[in-house]
């Protein structure tokens, strides 16, 4: 297998922070935002109204799109996610000339991520489940006990995350 160094020019994060403090998850979220600003990362933030997220899928495709116009902007474009709104972006950003990849979490990628028909990637997907050991680092007890701000944040995302699950979710879910 050939390897060779990749150098990352820009990171572009694009996500939504609820404009209210006091929802579950919003410090965290906000106080993770601004540590990816001190690491240089591009934070574009979308906006709510009421509870729907508005224009980060569109700022992301767009950006993607005159990145991929711009000489020397890129030459491989990462996507992370498995929606399947991106797919026509990713088509196009390939139709100008750049690679493209798709990394995600198999129980949330369209089905067309992997069908070859649709010619979206020049890769095979990533799939970040198989590298959650080498991603996510287990949290010893002892440091649980000592901050309790962290043990909240767990706490309010499993929440969430079974709620979202429809109020019940499977022990491997959650692992």
């Amino acid at each position: 297998r050939f390897e060779r160094p990749v150098e990352v020019v820009r990171t572009h994060v694009y996500s939504s922070l609820k404009p209210n403090p006091s929802e579950p998850g919003s410090i965290a979220r906000k106080e993770m935002f601004d540590c990816m600003r001190e690491q240089h990362f591009d934070v574009h933030l979308g906006d709510f109204t009421g509870s729907q997220e508005k224009c980060v899928d569109i700022a992301l495709a767009v950006d993607m799109l005159h990145y991929a116009t711009t000489p020397d902007a890129f030459d491989v474009a990462v996507l992370v996610s498995g929606d399947a709104d991106f797919l026509p972006a990713l088509v196009r950003t390939r139709q100008k000339g750049k690679r493209v990849a798709v990394c995600s979490m198999r129980n949330s990628a369209a089905a067309d991520f992997e069908s070859p028909d649709c010619q979206i990637k020049d890769f095979d997907v990533i799939w970040l489940d198989d590298h959650l050991p080498q991603l996510v680092s287990p949290i010893p007890r002892a440091l649980m006990r000592e901050r309790p701000a962290l043990v909240e944040w767990l706490r309010t995302e499993l929440i969430e995350f079974v709620d979202r699950a429809g109020g019940g979710a499977q022990e491997r879910q959650l692992r």
